[in-house]
């Protein structure tokens, strides 16, 4: 952070505001997603992160825009319960420990690979790279969330 400028304070609030935002997050996501549908929300939840993620590159690193940066990552922080809340809610009995273990192992895993993903991106392009790391993911969670709710998956989800 020094080389960047920022105090440390400064990259601590930088650090913190997505994960308190995450958990405010978390009651009106869920509330949301008990009345229209979890992967309507998962839709909404990820264009939002990645509309908000891609706001710094139009800002020139104002405030604001790494502001509304920040409540994008937070946005997208709160997903992981609403994604696995997703998955469970279509799968029989005795396949949701199984289907647990899965999101989880992958859960882990993007928690080792991201960050070194992050910090090549960090070093290529800056302050900048953590939203254009976040962007990349978001538009993929989006797209995939999107497709699946364009598709055959929902006579997938009625044979398990």
């Amino acid at each position: 952070g020094q080389s960047l400028g920022i105090s440390g304070y400064a990259l601590s609030q930088f650090c913190s505001t997505p994960i308190i935002i995450a958990v405010i997050a978390q009651f009106p996501l869920g509330y949301l997603s008990d009345r229209f549908g979890r992967r309507w929300v998962l839709i909404l939840v990820n264009s939002i992160a990645l509309t908000f993620a891609l706001a710094p590159f139009l800002g020139h690193q104002s405030s604001l825009f790494l502001l509304l940066g920040q409540i994008g990552i937070g946005v997208a922080m709160a997903s992981y319960g609403l994604s696995s809340a997703h998955a469970n809610d279509s799968l029989p009995p005795n396949f949701v420990v199984p289907v647990s273990v899965g999101l989880i192992t992958a859960h882990a895993a993007s928690g080792v690979i991201g960050p070194l993903i992050a910090s090549l991106l960090v070093s290529a392009l800056g302050g900048l790279g953590i939203f254009a790391f976040c962007s990349l993911s978001y538009g993929l969670a989006f797209l995939s969330t999107f497709a699946k709710s364009n598709t055959g998956s929902r006579k997938l989800d009625s044979q398990l």
